[in-house]
């Protein structure tokens, strides 16, 4: 029987059977404990008997009698056999069985398990030409994080055979903590064996692995072997948080000018436009002698220049209005993060699921934009994109999100005005249409009423003039459309994408832009739905 500690070429291998305790075995330690009796590898000739026997420890040291003890194979046994897979202990806390060796040469490992306790394990050889030894040297250039790093043996195995991705192997043993090679002793002579590295996380996902086969020791020999590691894909598939954000520079000048426009073109003519619908509301009244009034002081008085020089000096009327508007769009467009679902199929197709919108400053808190109360929601859409490298790279080409300038626009001034107020009583507020200024041709002819309301039909005229001039850029700012390569990270080591970050480069445009708006999009995302 050859020793645990085999000395050739001037090199010790350390064979621990067990593998030493990698991050699989790493628990507290137990209230109770099984020890091995008797060597704990056996190297047995066809048909030749032996018997593994453990003690069963409390944790004061004091054997514990009459407690269940149970032996299993660990790894292919072929036709070796044990004599009883369960056992008690006697009196000394010792528990039994016998195994006796096949006429198949074999390399496994026999378990022994009890409550409470960590599992203990027996390497076994089986030949009739000898044994030898294995020294694997495993070689790893990738960057995952392993807690356990080793290499297990397969007896009579080709690599491309399924059973060396089913298991840790026949034996298993994990790599010393000074990184030397990884021993096996007692090894059948005269088979050929898979030796298979894995690197596993804290679960016992391989998160990488390497085979070499055609590997045979021969009798008191020893065979060295290489296995290079190379990483699994990760699996991307599943469901993702996900939040785009950018800051778009052109899209909101060109927002914040069409409302300036209108508050220049207010302050020319709001008076007039006004002193319109004053005429309007009296002469609908039925009001002729107070209407013809008003048009005379318009005409030989100059009510409008007058009644417009008072607007501006008290800071109110429609004009006022839109300048509110126009400082909206300037503070809560300078940032827009559109929050929603990304999924990445069983295919690896994407696609992103409706998404809600939330703008604000740069240096302030996003406001969202409720889809019931403002009707943004970007709709769902696929994502032209591909998975690369090895599961770890996501390669966006195309990833469009319908949002049109218009639609942004009204959905901001509409979550401002909340939900017991219109856009246009809006407007009018921060006109303060409720509080104008009179004239001496207006009093008696025209009340707080009729000034207010004159107000609101004006207002809600320069409204519908920013809309249809925002409907008309639509075709230059009708969707965003960002590309760009996605980092995917596996911060959990069991080969699922937990989260992905990149930067992309984004663009609003449409059908007619010929200069889109350019920025750089941050994406981030975390999973939220294993794999379907």
């Amino acid at each position: 029987m050859l020793a645990l500690a085999l000395v050739a070429c001037g090199q010790t291998i350390d064979a621990t059977p067990d593998g030493g305790v990698g991050a699989i075995d790493a628990a507290p330690v137990p209230a109770r404990r099984l020890e091995r009796l008797g060597e704990p590898g056996r190297t047995l000739v066809f048909e030749e008997e032996t018997e593994l026997a453990v003690r069963l420890l409390d944790g004061d040291g004091l054997p514990l009698a009459g407690e269940a003890v149970r032996f299993v194979f660990d790894g292919r046994a072929h036709d070796s056999t044990l004599s009883s897979v369960d056992a008690r202990t006697d009196a000394a806390g010792v528990a039994t069985t016998g195994l006796v060796a096949g006429t198949t040469r074999a390399a496994f490992r026999v378990r022994a398990s009890a409550e409470g306790a960590d599992a203990v394990f027996f390497d076994v050889g089986v030949s009739d030409r000898g044994f030898g030894q294995l020294a694997v040297t495993l070689s790893y250039e990738g960057e995952r994080t392993a807690t356990t790093r080793g290499a297990g043996v397969f007896a009579d195995t080709l690599c491309e055979d399924e059973v060396t991705t089913l298991g840790r192997g026949d034996r298993f043993r994990v790599q010393p903590p000074d990184g030397e090679p990884i021993g096996f002793v007692g090894l059948a002579a005269g088979v050929s064996y898979a030796v298979v590295g894995r690197l596993e996380g804290p679960e016992g996902d391989v998160l990488a692995r390497g085979c070499v086969d055609g590997v045979e020791v021969e009798a008191e020999g020893r065979a060295e072997v290489e296995v290079a590691l190379e990483d699994l894909p990760l699996t991307p598939r599943g469901s993702y948080a996900g939040e785009i954000h950018f800051e778009p520079g052109d899209t909101t000048a060109l927002s914040v000018e069409q409302a300036d426009a209108l508050r220049e073109l207010a302050d020319e003519t709001a008076a007039t436009l006004m002193l319109d619908s004053i005429e309007a509301q009296l002469l609908a009244a039925g009001a002729v002698g107070a209407a013809e009034a008003v048009s005379d002081a318009r005409t030989s008085d100059d009510l409008d220049g007058r009644w417009g020089e008072a607007l501006a000096r008290e800071g109110v009327g429609p004009a006022e209005g839109m300048k509110a508007l126009a400082a909206l769009l300037e503070e809560r467009l300078q940032q827009v993060e559109v929050r929603g679902t990304l999924r990445v199929a069983e295919d690896e197709t994407v696609s992103l699921l409706e998404g809600r919108v939330r703008v604000g400053a740069i240096d302030g808190e996003l406001v969202s934009l409720d889809p019931a109360r403002t009707g943004l929601e970007i709709e769902a859409a696929r994502v032209d994109a591909r998975v690369e490298d090895a599961g770890e790279r996501l390669v966006i080409e195309a990833l469009r999100l319908n949002l049109p300038l218009s639609w942004l626009v009204r959905a901001v001034v509409l979550e401002e005005a909340g939900e017991e107020r219109t856009r246009r009583a809006l407007l009018a507020e921060w006109g303060g249409c409720g509080d104008l200024p009179t004239d001496a041709v207006l009093e008696g002819r025209c009340d707080a009423v009729c000034l207010e309301a004159a107000c609101a039909e004006v207002s809600t005229a320069l409204l519908a003039s920013l809309d249809a001039a925002l409907m008309g850029l639509d075709a230059l700012r009708g969707e965003v459309v960002l590309a760009g390569e996605v980092a995917l990270e596996d911060a959990s080591a069991d080969l699922l994408v937990d989260t992905m970050d990149a930067v992309l480069e984004g663009a609003w445009t449409g059908e007619a832009a010929t200069s889109p708006d350019r920025f750089d999009a941050e994406l981030a995302a975390t999973r939220i739905a294993p794999p379907p």
